[in-house]
């Protein structure tokens, strides 16, 4: 069955589903922890973010806040072209073998009528990765939203 969570945040209406259960995704399947963080509303636009983990990274609420507030400071002025911002973490190597530079973070933002914007970084630490991949997805937006501003 479906749950369905309507959210409000400022003039926008969301529309939050939780699917449970056995179901054909167009989309790749859920990884071990999901979470939507919530909806920010900045600039009079609408910005979900959502934070995906592997098994192996624990998705606990202490890392979804952290990253939660991040891309909320850091994506700010983009949030009236940004609609969605989603983060995967993930341990390449596992906690079995380790290694340097193991951890990776993928960030896709997605700007209404656009392909997603992808970007990837690996590091040693959780936070390494994100702050690498968050600084490598500001650089993209930007370059991004200026070819679409001069057109």
């Amino acid at each position: 069955s479906d749950l369905v969570i309507p959210v409000e945040t400022a003039e926008c209406l969301i529309i939050v589903i939780v699917l449970f259960g056995s179901v054909e995704l167009s989309e790749p399947p859920l990884l071990e922890s999901q979470q939507t963080l919530g909806f920010i509303s900045l600039n009079g636009g609408c910005m979900q973010i959502q934070v995906n983990t592997d098994r192996h990274i624990p998705g606990d609420d202490t890392l979804t806040d952290s990253i939660r507030e991040e891309l909320q400071h850091s994506l700010k002025r983009f949030d009236e072209h940004v609609t969605r911002v989603e983060v995967h973490l993930s341990d390449q190597n596992s906690e079995n073998r380790g290694g340097a530079d193991d951890i990776r973070c993928l960030i896709e933002a997605r700007i209404e009528g656009h392909q997603p914007n992808v970007v990837t970084h690996d590091a040693a630490t959780i936070k390494q990765a994100f702050t690498g991949a968050t600084d490598k997805m500001k650089r993209v937006l930007t370059t991004t939203i200026e070819r679409m501003q001069s057109r």
